[in-house]
């Protein structure tokens, strides 16, 4: 089962290139758009990009607590 997002399927999912996410990408997480996983390199929670993408980007949507940022389970 696929539980990550490179940032080209970001992209895609948002329906733009992949040049237009990184430009907006810093204005789409000041509005809650969810940040990639901590030590993973340009890589998102599904869950969470598109909880975000079904909440229409409103900042209310809490991000779903991903395994792989969870420090306990990669020590």
């Amino acid at each position: 089962m696929k539980l990550v997002f490179t940032a080209d399927e970001v992209a895609a999912v948002l329906q733009m290139p992949r040049p237009e996410f990184e430009r907006v990408r810093p204005r789409l997480e000041a509005v809650g758009f969810p940040p990639p996983i901590t030590g993973l390199t340009d890589r998102w929670s599904i869950i969470n990009v598109i909880n975000w993408v079904n909440s229409d980007g409103r900042p209310n949507t809490p991000p779903q607590r991903s395994y792989a940022s969870n420090s306990a389970l990669l020590s």
